[in-house]
């Protein structure tokens, strides 16, 4: 079973602000889900971005 984290959890884990990720939303840089009008992140695909990214820069 996937686990969910609101916008705040998940800026805290990109170590980034709310604006930017909801840039990163509005590009579509980054999976979501919508809860009514919630943003919810699987801790998941967050992670998996996450590793994507350090090994792109490396």
């Amino acid at each position: 079973m996937q686990k969910y984290i609101n916008l705040n959890d998940t800026a805290k884990l990109l170590n980034c602000s709310k604006s930017k990720l909801y840039n990163y939303i509005k590009q579509d840089l980054i999976p979501f889900k919508m809860f009514g009008k919630r943003y919810l992140f699987s801790v998941e695909e967050i992670e998996n971005l996450i590793n994507k990214t350090k090994k792109q820069k490396n």
